[in-house]
């Protein structure tokens, strides 16, 4: 859970993200309650461990600000920001060897980190 722990750190204060794979049109989309699969998709939660309210992100392209964006899933965190409120994220795609970056600035801006698909669970990383 290494891995993911520290996704959430920085997930707290997460601003922006970019979705990147092999070159494809369209944008990244809030779907808000769910990825109905749909993929890439990009999924933040409100509490660790992947639990709470879920604000969900499908295609590829990028979000320069996540603070118009709100937690849509039943469960603690409905209706807060994303913004600064995520404390955990896992990435589903069509492919293995597609990512999806969480930057700590907004406009990608800062350190960020980065996920790689994990198939269609999340994935835990000792």
């Amino acid at each position: 859970m290494k891995f993911f722990k520290r996704v959430a750190a920085v997930g707290v204060a997460a601003v922006s993200l970019s979705l990147v794979a092999v070159p494809q049109a369209g944008a990244t989309t809030y779907t808000g309650a769910g990825c109905n699969g749909t993929y890439p998709c990009l999924v933040f939660y409100y509490n660790s461990n992947f639990n709470g309210s879920a604000a969900n992100f499908v295609g590829y392209g990028k979000i320069n600000n996540l603070a118009g964006y709100n937690f849509a899933t039943s469960g603690s965190g409905k209706g807060l920001s994303v913004k600064n409120n995520a404390a955990s994220a896992f990435f589903i795609a069509g492919t293995t060897n597609e990512t999806a970056a969480i930057y700590y600035n907004s406009n990608q801006g800062g350190s960020c980190d980065e996920l790689w698909a994990q198939g269609s669970m999340p994935r835990s990383v000792s």
